[in-house]
């Protein structure tokens, strides 16, 4: 993908996730694997990846002009498990991510404070996150996993959902985010 500004390449393959300037030159390794993720930009006006680190469950941001990385927070901290789709795309309202999750729990664990949730997230430490729905959704095929969207403005989010019916059904639903 090309970050926002055009200026960065961010490459995700079998060699995890690098950054190259848009010429392919200067690669940096921003995460040694691919994971769920996003290209946004932070509250400095700089270009951001954004993605899930499965090794530790911290959701982690990396501002791709300064290499500088956060961890956001720790999806899987008490003993939880949620899986995750996050999105950059809020281009207008640089500093902030929205989040979805979906299957929340292994056997035997807990269910987090993240489950069945959209959210956002913003891109610093110690975040604000903001609740906007919940998505009653079982994350039982691929296809109808929540994946929220913003707009560019943030002013409206947009995910699916199966409402229940497991995988058999998904409908668009849509969040009139208030100002923050």
């Amino acid at each position: 993908s090309i970050s926002p500004s055009g200026n960065y390449v961010v490459s995700s393959h079998d060699f995890g996730t690098i950054a190259f300037d848009v010429d392919f030159t200067n690669p940096r390794q921003l995460h040694n694997t691919s994971e769920h993720s996003d290209i946004g930009i932070n509250a400095a006006g700089n270009d951001a990846f954004i993605f899930i680190n499965f090794d530790n469950g911290a959701l982690t941001t990396v501002d791709l002009f300064t290499g500088n990385r956060i961890e956001l927070f720790n999806l899987f901290a008490e003993n939880t498990d949620t899986s995750i789709h996050v999105s950059g795309k809020a281009y207008a309202k640089p500093g902030w991510a929205v989040v979805s999750t979906y299957f929340c729990r292994a056997p035997g664990q807990m269910v987090g404070w993240a489950c069945n949730k959209v959210f956002i997230v913003e891109l610093a430490a110690n975040p604000r996150i903001l609740n906007l729905a919940h998505t009653y959704n079982c994350g039982q095929d691929f296809w109808t996993e929540p994946h929220a969207v913003p707009t560019r403005d943030l002013r409206r989010v947009y995910f699916n959902s199966d409402w229940g019916s497991c995988g058999i059904d998904a409908e668009v639903m849509r969040i009139e985010v208030p100002a923050f």
